[in-house]
């Protein structure tokens, strides 16, 4: 679960997404966590503690199958073949990132990675966030990253709303401020859901470092 790397592709998918505000391109996302969350609650899931892969919600397979249905569900609703691709693309970025971060050994001993399939299948992942060095790097270096993205982005839309003579006063601030919004949002539920999963479960794993 790289919370903040996740954060980042939200807000550096404003680039490509201009015209749709940034907590939507966010939550995207997150879709695959949000999804994990009620698995978890509902008893189907666990946090990465070696007795499943979570592959009902981080599975490549049913990965692909939210992708598919997020995005498919975002073009019914807005009749835009761009804006679905863009919201199942973001959604599969959770996986993608998982991929590249999972075994997060550093702050799931037991992670074993991502199922191809479900429970039992190969799993796979990098594991460039098996460390708490690199944990770090990847986390801060990748949110640092998103927000420069959207930050340009957001300078990028007000020169070329001024250029354009429409009057921005308002929307470029609310733009902005909808963004810090999401920001706090998802930082702050990810953190809450962390923390309460690691009481609950009660596990050996889940150790006082991991839980601040």
């Amino acid at each position: 679960m790289a919370a903040m790397t996740h954060l980042a592709v939200g807000l550096a998918a404003k680039r490509v997404a201009p015209k749709t505000p940034v907590i939507l391109l966010i939550l995207a996302a997150y879709v695959i966590d949000m999804i994990w969350a009620v698995f978890y609650y509902a008893g189907i899931e666990a946090l990465a503690d070696g007795t499943t892969t979570n592959p009902w919600s981080h599975g490549l397979f049913m990965s692909l199958v939210w992708s598919a249905l997020i995005g498919g569900i975002v073009f019914g609703v807005s009749r835009n073949r761009r804006a679905g691709w863009i919201a199942a693309l973001l959604v599969f970025s959770h996986w993608v990132v998982d991929f590249i971060s999972h075994p997060m050994l550093f702050a799931f001993p037991n992670d074993t990675g991502l199922s191809l399939l479900f429970d039992g299948s190969p799993t796979l992942g990098l594991g460039l966030w098996r460390t708490e060095l690199g944990t770090n790097i990847g986390e801060y270096g990748m949110l640092a990253v998103g927000v420069v993205i959207y930050i340009l982005t957001l300078v990028k839309l007000r020169r070329e709303k001024k250029n354009a003579r429409v009057a921005s006063s308002s929307s470029s601030p609310s733009c902005s401020l909808a963004g810090l919004a999401g920001v706090v949002t998802i930082l702050v539920m990810n953190q809450f859901t962390r923390v309460f999963a690691c009481h609950s479960e009660r596990s050996d794993t889940c150790t006082t470092r991991k839980c601040r």
